[in-house]
């Protein structure tokens, strides 16, 4: 692990211990308010005392905290070897920062924090910088046509690896290149848009080969990454918007995810009881890139993650110029009626998936197409037979 990142895990614990110990102050204020109310000592010297004790304990350990993880954080930094590998190019250690990443990755991000993902292009786990030496090192017989993989929320590009990847199948059986992405799915999603939007200039631009087709698939918030670069690439006359032909969205919540709305709804209750509210505050330190899977969002005017539900602006409209195919899945079979449609994939409901909200309906060009697996899990999109075959009958040859 680098110094940076040694120092980097100093700071986030050191953050959480503040975190969690702000908490536990407002708790015991509030109990402890609650208590001199009950024996009529409301106001009371006794009270003042007491909630001043309170305060100074913890912010003695709060301090505390400060201190040791940026002493110890300095400390690991110096100590550690100058060829020591990056914590980010193993698969263990990326699956870690993507968990740490995903709860807090916009906090992270603005404190600087040098675990914090960045969106790269990786293979086996290394970072590829995207000039046209790197690229054609890596891609020393690089394809005309390039389909580049876009994970979903808490995942890295080793996600589409069980236990071999899709991009690895189809280049075995086509003339085409994959390439997969690794971005800080905690980071608000129309910020990754614009990353990816760069990303895939970069690409294009520097690729070995003269790029003839695009394709992208994006799994879950994956797709929302998608569609909000393309509304950046559109609107900057990005070069790949031209290259791009298909947009293939698996299990994606364009509508929103249930999870999301249904935690976003039980924070608001907590935070209506003195007792309760400081726990949802610390509940509402979740990343941006979660609160924007409530609604979907994927432009810049969105704020799905603010506190006022109604406040998401209307879905843009999908690339006029790509082909979009869009991928769901139902554990129920149809016999259950609209608990089918409403279960979905256990993480996404299949109306939301398939971008067929009635009430938010994405303005669809005629070249959509819509396909409906049974028995397929959230996850188990990334690796099914189904879907496999999807990929291999849509994109062009």
């Amino acid at each position: 692990m680098k110094g940076s990142e040694r120092k980097g895990v100093a700071h986030a614990v050191g953050a959480a211990v503040v975190e969690v110990g702000e908490v536990v102050e407002s708790v015991q204020h509030s109990l402890s308010k609650r208590t001199f109310r009950a024996l009529g000592l409301s106001g009371s010297v006794a009270e003042s005392a007491q909630r001043a004790h309170t305060t100074g304990v913890h912010l003695s350990i709060r301090g505390i905290a400060k201190a040791s993880s940026f002493l110890t954080g300095h400390a690991l930094e110096h100590a550690a070897p100058t060829s020591a590998p990056s914590l980010a190019d193993s698969r263990k250690g990326a699956t870690a920062i993507a968990a740490m990443s995903c709860a807090f990755g916009d906090n992270m991000k603005t404190s600087g924090n040098a675990l914090t993902p960045h969106m790269s292009v990786r293979v086996d786990g290394k970072r590829v910088e995207l000039t046209p030496e790197d690229l054609a090192t890596v891609w020393p017989q690089a394809s005309s046509h390039v389909v580049v993989f876009v994970h979903g929320l808490g995942g890295t590009e080793f996600a589409w690896n069980q236990p071999q990847s899709y991009g690895d199948l189809l280049s075995h059986e086509f003339d085409l290149s994959p390439v997969f992405v690794r971005y800080n799915t905690g980071a608000k999603i129309s910020d990754n848009g614009d990353e990816l939007c760069e990303l895939l200039t970069e690409l294009v631009t520097n690729w070995p080969a003269d790029i003839q087709t695009l394709d992208v698939v994006g799994h879950s918030m994956g797709g929302l990454v998608l569609r909000s670069a393309c509304n950046v690439g559109q609107a900057g006359d990005s070069p790949w918007i031209p290259l791009l032909t298909n947009a293939i969205y698996l299990g994606t919540p364009h509508h929103g995810a249930p999870m999301e709305q249904v935690a976003h709804a039980a924070i608001g209750l907590l935070g209506q009881s003195e007792h309760t509210a400081p726990i949802a505050r610390l509940a509402n330190r979740r990343s941006a890139g979660i609160k924007d899977l409530r609604q979907g969002a994927v432009a810049a005017t969105d704020e799905s993650a603010s506190a006022e539900p109604k406040s998401i602006s209307p879905d843009p409209p999908l690339l006029a110029s790509a082909n979009h195919v869009f991928v769901a899945s139902q554990l129920l079979p149809d016999k259950w009626g609209p608990l089918t449609s409403a279960v979905g994939d256990l993480m996404v409901q299949v109306v939301s998936a398939t971008g067929s909200h009635p009430d938010r309906g994405l303005q669809a060009p005629p070249n959509r197409s819509q396909h409906r697996l049974q028995g397929v899990t959230h996850i188990g999109l990334l690796c099914d037979a189904d879907v496999y075959e999807i990929l291999r009958l849509t994109l062009p040859y």
